[in-house]
């Protein structure tokens, strides 16, 4: 089964819901990565590292609402 950008932002924002940790969201989407890394759908290895690199560094690090508006348009593109 292909781990869609839907599918990603979907777990994505569930994880924001339970607890906005960049760290631990990081942590999760470097998991999800490893889990699914050969199913995934092209393109969205760059958006996972983009969550995955938070843990990084500040000038990596997004706000709760720079991560709910982007896993909003990774769905948005994933259903095209």
């Amino acid at each position: 089964m292909t781990y869609t950008k839907k599918i990603f932002a979907e777990r994505l924002s569930q994880q924001i819901v339970l607890k906005y940790d960049i760290i631990r969201i990081a942590r999760w989407a470097y998991d999800e990565f490893t889990l699914n890394c050969r199913d995934l759908e092209p393109g969205l290895k760059s958006e996972m590292m983009r969550i995955i690199a938070m843990e990084e560094g500040p000038e990596f690090e997004m706000t709760e609402q720079e991560i709910r508006e982007f896993a909003r348009s990774l769905s948005e593109d994933g259903s095209r």
